[in-house]
């Protein structure tokens, strides 16, 4: 299958200038576009660590992490991970986190990894959640909506509406001609 091959070449294939991840999702389900997507966010960051959904909902439960939703208010209003804080808080003051891991999370993972490379400049622990509340979702774990459980999730577009199931993908509507 075409979406297989495409998936185990693009993990680790780096070329003369850097990483080189070739990403074909014609014919792919929506699990293995995510799958695809954390690969090559994966390989554009390799000095941002990858944390996958149980590992940062263990590491958070331990106390040892905190969540950070670096989505825009828009997208967070839709739905966000329980317990997570907004990325405003971290850049508002940023020594009240220094002990504490920081795992961030936008729809896919590569805002989030852009956010987490700039804190770690910063000499903040911060850490990024794989795959994003995309993958969170296809661990079957839980987002809320004002404090009760949801089952929608802000995908950023319709390109990225790859929700599991059950789940309701919620993206800005582009205007008419």
């Amino acid at each position: 299958h075409p979406c297989r091959r495409a998936r185990s070449a693009g993990r680790g294939v780096v070329g003369p200038g850097g990483p080189v991840v070739i990403v074909l999702l014609l014919g792919c389900g929506p699990r293995a576009k995510l799958e695809l997507t954390e690969a090559y966010v994966s390989a554009t960051h390799r000095r941002v660590p990858q944390v996958e959904p149980a590992d940062a909902a263990a590491l958070v439960a331990s106390g040892k992490a905190v969540l950070v939703d670096v989505r825009p208010p828009e997208e967070r209003d839709v739905s966000r991970i329980p317990g997570a804080i907004d990325r405003e808080a971290v850049e508002a003051d940023p020594e009240a986190f220094g002990d504490v891991a920081l795992i961030a999370y936008c729809t896919v993972g590569q805002r989030s990894s852009d956010w987490a490379r700039d804190q770690r400049a910063l000499g903040l622990d911060a850490r990024n959640l794989e795959g994003s509340v995309l993958a969170w979702v296809w661990d079957g774990r839980e987002l809320e909506h004002d404090g009760a459980p949801t089952h929608r999730v802000h995908t950023w577009s319709a390109d990225f509406a790859w929700v599991p199931p059950g789940w309701e993908a919620v993206f800005p509507v582009s205007p008419g001609p």
